[in-house]
């Protein structure tokens, strides 16, 4: 990460331009893909067969603007009422914590008589 924070300054400073544009189609190219997942049937995906996607990306990559933990590598359908279960299972799990002010968090409860979890 320090590495790519390197290469992107010394891109910024070396050619502002350069630099500034692919940031610029980078933006356009990432709206494209997630207007495609959220609207198949009216965005369509950047071509596959267009060079454009690999291309950029080798530029990202050497310039040092790509970021890896948030590039897509695999796509899948999303997955039904995940965010419905996610919810009620913390719903079910709240119980099990009370808020500590001091500490500003959600800190297991501790019943009286146990000691680091064992009774």
């Amino acid at each position: 990460r320090q590495i790519a924070t390197e290469v992107a300054s010394s891109c910024k400073m070396d050619s502002n331009l350069l630099s500034c544009t692919l940031e610029t189609i980078n933006e356009s190219l990432l709206r494209d893909v997630r207007a495609h997942y959220l609207n198949p049937e009216s965005s369509p995906f950047p071509g596959e067969e267009s060079p454009l996607l690999p291309e950029i990306s080798h530029y990202l990559t050497t310039t040092g603007i790509h970021n890896p933990i948030s590039q897509i590598y695999v796509t899948t359908e999303p997955i039904d009422h995940l965010p419905a279960l996610l919810f009620l299972f913390t719903l079910t799990q709240l119980p099990k914590y009370a808020y500590d002010s001091h500490f500003s968090v959600l800190a297991p409860r501790m019943e009286r008589g146990k000691v680091g979890g064992k009774g």
